[in-house]
């Protein structure tokens, strides 16, 4: 009993110091102790249930106490059985090598499970990599070299250390504890100073970049486009669609307002700006060029928005190809004409596909009948909801430089990103929709998401412009700097940041 007590208290208090180090409350240094715990029920232990169950436990409550916002039984737990690979591999080194091999491997050990299970689980958890606790954080520049994969490997190191600390602990002083003590001191020290001087090199180099546009980026809140609700869905009839046009012109005009006279190179629309698929409802141009077959009373009316600002447009929003849906980003030109299409390429489980068929848990079907509308536009309920991924691709036209357009979670996967700059992206737009969340924990989901969204601009040395429904509008610059501009200003339910954008 008194083992399983203290394996116990290890899980509870690993959990627990990771559910504040992953707060709001951006108590990064915690960071360098939440794992420390884990690490000494992993230590402490031989037998291989025992590991496992503990480690399950430990990843589950993790979960619930970091990525509440996602909160979703079933997948919780597939991701809890990929983490598994991580006690299964210390036990293997362990038996088949040396213990104290296996001890010493654990930095290593943790950094390639926590990436695979933040990359693999059925939901992005990049955000929750212990990497990402240092996101905004002086220690940040570590990123430039190595991205998130080099920021948890840095904070593993560290946990290590505070594990060795604690083994070696004892009453009075104790050279072994003290060596432990000052190697820590010596890596946080070398980390910081290699931080600061990284993103010094990367500011320099952005603020030496020749061209220059400007971009305006646009955020909505909840109640943007509730003048909407009255159509019974966003698949508009006939009828329904003459009545939508006004109503969409009225709804873009406060935002034509502000734009007015700003000179903007490129205006970016947060994702389903104005939530409407209007099927059946093609544009001439769109269809002739990439064979989509619905918005066209909104596609028309951001073409114009274009031609009278004069600027080019971003907008992301759903579309129908061959009678199978995607979320696409639109870039329109000056002229009003499509310049590219970008289809996201990444789709999330539950909101946007399912791959069960008809299948579903039963729990769904309870919160189907406490919330109805929780059917609509729900590929869980109805496989005609389901979206296609696209391809990779970058945004460009002659007025602007080449865009990567990662749309709502494609932002927690830096690999992708990595692979937007290497097709030729010099900038990266991120707008998201933010629908989907709870309520009560939007907050923390947005404050783990500009996280990432600085550790990638900092290893890219790329700006990453944001901007969504019921969020901030903002860049982050190589230099690890984020500015942001609130999603409601003089008392309308938008917000503009103008920003001299350097490439």
């Amino acid at each position: 009993m008194r083992v399983l007590s203290k394996n116990s208290i290890y899980i509870i208090t690993a959990v627990a110091l990771a559910a504040l180090a992953f707060s709001t409350l951006n108590f990064y240094i915690l960071g360098f102790f939440y794992i420390a715990p884990y690490f000494l029920f992993l230590i402490k232990n031989d037998d291989l249930k025992t590991l496992l169950w503990g480690s399950f436990v430990f990843c589950f409550l993790f979960l619930i106490a970091t990525a509440y916002v996602t909160f979703e039984p079933l997948l919780f737990l597939a991701s809890s059985a990929i983490f598994l690979g991580l006690p299964v591999s210390f036990f293997l080194i362990k038996k088949l090598i040396r213990e104290k091999f296996a001890m010493f491997s654990l930095p290593v050990i943790w950094t390639f499970w926590n990436i695979v299970w933040a990359y693999y689980s059925p939901l992005p958890f990049t955000v929750l990599t212990a990497g990402n606790t240092l996101g905004i954080s002086p220690f940040v520049g570590i990123a430039a070299t190595g991205g998130i994969i080099a920021l948890t490997l840095f904070t593993a190191i560290v946990n290590f250390l505070v594990m060795l600390f604690l083994l070696n602990i004892k009453p009075g002083f104790n050279k072994k504890s003290f060596l432990i003590f000052t190697i820590a001191l010596l890596i946080i020290s070398g980390g910081y100073i290699y931080s600061k001087t990284q993103l010094k090199i990367n500011s320099r180099h952005y603020l030496n970049l020749k061209n220059t546009i400007n971009v305006a980026s646009v955020s909505i809140n909840s109640d943007f486009d509730k003048n909407f609700d009255v159509f019974k869905n966003d698949e508009l009839s006939s009828e329904e669609k003459i009545k939508a046009i006004p109503l969409i012109q009225s709804t873009l005009e406060p935002i034509k307002e502000g734009l007015k006279n700003k000179n903007s190179d490129l205006i970016i629309l947060p994702e389903d700006m104005i939530d409407i698929t209007s099927k059946n409802d093609t544009d001439e141009e769109a269809y002739q060029k990439y064979q989509i077959t619905n918005a066209g009373i909104l596609i028309r009316a951001y073409r114009e928005m274009a031609k009278e600002l004069n600027s080019n447009i971003l907008s992301i929003m759903t579309t129908i190809k061959y009678d199978k849906r995607s979320i696409s980003g639109i870039l329109f030109d000056k002229k009003g004409e499509i310049s590219g299409v970008y289809d996201k390429s990444t789709l999330t489980i539950g909101s946007e596909y399912w791959p069960f068929k008809n299948w579903r848990p039963f729990y769904y079907n309870w919160i189907g009948q406490i919330i109805p509308d929780i059917k609509d536009d729900s590929p869980i309920f109805d496989q005609k909801y389901s979206y296609q991924a696209g391809k990779m691709t970058v945004l460009k036209n002659n007025y602007l430089p080449e865009i990567a357009s990662p749309i709502c979670v494609e932002i927690f996967y830096p690999e992708k990103l990595k692979e937007f700059r290497n097709l030729g992206a010099k900038i990266i737009i991120h707008s998201s929709s933010n629908v989907w969340t709870v309520a009560y924990g939007l907050n923390s989901y947005l404050k783990l998401s500009d996280r990432i969204r600085i550790i990638e601009s900092v290893w890219l040395k790329t700006p990453v412009i944001f901007n969504g429904r019921s969020e901030m509008a903002g860049i982050v610059t190589p230099g690890g700097n984020i500015e942001k501009q609130a999603y409601e200003a003089n008392n309308k339910n938008f917000g503009i940041k103008f920003t001299d954008l350097k490439f």
